[in-house]
């Protein structure tokens, strides 16, 4: 019994240590991200890449609510590939920096601009608006962000089989109200959103290809 008991001991103890291993190597993805802030500044010179159908958009302040649930829905999915699934966590992982980088060579070579609304309603939710236009530039519009990591996300969760249909349709929707509070609250125009999704998949795809998480 004493045998069993540790042997239990010692399973949860490298379960718990090969954890904090894979979740560790998270940290990519925020040292990467200082690139973002470094590029998010005024240029001369700047695309408007607006089209037709972002007349039709309309503001609306009600999406800022799924706008900032991103940052929630990255990190408690990505968590959640770490636990249940450590061959598509590591691809999703590579597939967030590798997308990211090809995004910040982009914005340096193609450097855009999304013109914002003026905003005057002072309620909670405008305010929130504000805070975001005050703490992100409005400018690395091509490709979008928030669209590009948000499709990785729901792409490795839905391939996976350790993940219910009901979360793959709650992962999914919540997605997609992400995705159009993007343009919804004129952070991004449509060609943003487009860019945003191409080049998700394709490194998606690209990392699909690869086995390195044997290694770790």
């Amino acid at each position: 019994m004493r045998v069993e008991l540790d042997n239990v001991q010692k399973g949860i103890k490298n379960e718990w240590v090969s954890f904090l291993k894979r979740i560790s190597i998270l940290i990519s993805v925020p040292i990467i991200n200082v690139i973002y802030l470094i590029l998010n500044s005024e240029k001369e010179n700047t695309l408007i890449l607006k089209m037709k159908i972002d007349d039709i958009i309309q503001f609306n302040k009600i999406f800022i609510i799924p706008y900032v649930a991103w940052y929630g829905y990255v990190a408690i999915f990505l968590v959640l590939l770490c636990i249940l699934d450590k061959k598509r966590y590591f691809r999703a992982v590579l597939s967030l920096n590798l997308g990211m980088l090809i995004s910040y060579v982009i914005f340096f070579i193609l450097p855009t601009h999304v013109p914002r609304p003026q905003i005057v309603d002072t309620d909670i939710l405008s305010k929130m608006v504000m805070w975001i236009y005050s703490n992100d530039n409005p400018y690395n519009c091509f490709p979008s962000i928030h669209v590009l990591n948000t499709v990785i996300i729901n792409y490795f969760v839905c391939v996976s089989h350790k993940f219910s249909k009901l979360t793959k349709v709650i992962c999914t929707l919540v997605g997609i109200s992400i995705i159009l509070s993007t343009l919804y609250i004129k952070q991004h125009y449509f060609p943003d959103v487009i860019g945003g999704v191409i080049l998700a998949l394709a490194v998606c795809y690209i990392s699909s290809k690869t086995n390195f998480h044997k290694k770790l």
